[in-house]
């Protein structure tokens, strides 16, 4: 027989300690923070550690033991769940939650019951700046409970076809991880296609003479709510950027900044931060400017803007960037690496035919790619579904 139960009258919830931020050290006993549940397991990677000495209390009921089960409850990834199959004992910090199931309760039973539980217990802090579960909130989850051998039984049935889901998304997850990648080199393969003559050439062969190749030197400071467009390293998006959402600063200032001024048509490639990315800007932006992130590149009539738009995101260029890409918290290229990047340069008809080509190839892709993620949608949803199925109860008292 099952029986409608609250969490709470089945199950203890330990909450974590406010370990204090100024007492952290890089040795001792480890600490999990809300960060260290990833993925539904515990986390090792970042781990902070504190002496007990410090405070001068017992941390005994604190501890995170092996196959303990926590939750994260409060800010982004509140409502995440995770076990600890670490095989180490940690210490639980403030605002994160760990299950101790009374007698008669499964732990992953526990686990998939909450797995469905916790999104609507979401929804009451939904619009909080901070996205947060209390304690007491958690307690008052009501869930189905039948006899402790047919919790078992669920369980054994719902590992068994979550292992086959879950190999199937990773099969997923990896067909998408290697799409950008399927992407530069289909852009290799169709320029090297249209190069009939072989001919490549650096790119400070190639730009019109109005263009120095220089980094914009807007700055942060000099952003105002009104005046001409900058674009931010943030802003390539897309293929085309156009006015909208960008800052702006006074006419005056852009107009001073005569080296990078956009008069439409540049290719503007990113060098601080995300390095290699590129977007073209449209004739919104005439007479806006970039900032220090970003160098336009305006073409020679050699170079057709769309197919230099391709060329620097094909394989070979990319490769160019990242060989000459330093800096390990803020990656960024050098403008004289910029000048010395090498792309293919066909004949202007045969760029035309590459960027057609090209067009049709990303539409194929973009296809595709959004077909894998509606599997992978599809899995998730599959998932829900039989864990909506096995936690229906039979019979209720």
């Amino acid at each position: 027989m099952w029986k409608t139960v609250k969490l709470g009258d089945v199950c203890d919830l330990q909450n974590g300690f406010a370990f204090k931020s100024s007492l952290f050290r890089e040795k001792g006993l480890p600490i999990l923070r809300i960060s260290n549940i990833q993925n539904e397991e515990v986390s090792l990677e970042k781990l902070t550690y504190f002496v007990e000495k410090d405070y001068g209390i017992s941390f005994e009921r604190y501890k995170v033991l092996p196959n303990d089960l926590l939750i994260a409850m409060s800010g982004a990834t509140t409502g995440k769940l995770g076990f600890n199959q670490s095989g180490r004992t940690l210490y639980l910090n403030q605002r994160v939650g760990k299950f101790e199931p009374k007698s008669g309760l499964d732990k992953k039973y526990l686990y998939y019951v909450l797995s469905t539980k916790v999104e609507e217990n979401l929804s009451i802090s939904k619009g909080a700046a901070q996205p947060n579960l209390s304690a007491q909130q958690i307690k008052d989850i009501k869930f189905p409970l039948p006899p402790l051998a047919e919790q078992q039984r669920i369980v054994a049935k719902l590992d068994a076809a979550f292992a086959e889901i879950h190999r199937f998304e990773s099969v997923i997850k990896g067909k998408l991880s290697g799409f950008d990648a399927l992407r530069l080199k289909t852009y290799q393969a169709i320029i090297k296609k249209h190069c009939s003559e072989q001919r490549q050439c650096k790119l400070s062969e190639l730009v019109d003479e109005s263009c120095s190749l220089s980094y914009g030197i807007v700055q942060p400071g000099d952003e105002f709510a009104d005046g001409l467009p900058v674009v931010r390293p943030v802003d390539l998006k897309s293929k085309w950027i156009g006015e909208i959402d960008l800052k702006r600063v006074a006419h005056e200032r852009a107009e001073s900044y005569q080296r990078t001024k956009l008069s439409g048509g540049e290719v503007l490639l990113c060098v601080r931060g995300s390095t290699g990315v590129v977007s073209l800007a449209s004739d919104e932006l005439i007479g806006g400017n970039v900032t220090r992130g970003i160098i336009p590149i305006r073409f020679a009539d050699v170079v057709n803007n769309e197919y230099g738009y391709y060329a620097l995101q094909s394989e070979g260029a990319q490769k160019q960037i990242t060989d000459k890409t330093y800096g390990a918290t803020l990656q960024q290229i050098n403008v004289k690496d910029v000048k010395n990047l090498v792309i293919d340069v066909p004949k202007i008809e045969e760029q035309l035919n590459a960027v057609a080509e090209i067009i049709k190839a990303d539409d194929y892709l973009n296809e595709l790619k959004s077909s894998t993620q509606r599997q992978l949608e599809n899995a998730k949803q599959l998932k829900s579904a039989i864990l909506a199925q096995e936690l229906q109860p039979q019979e209720v008292a």
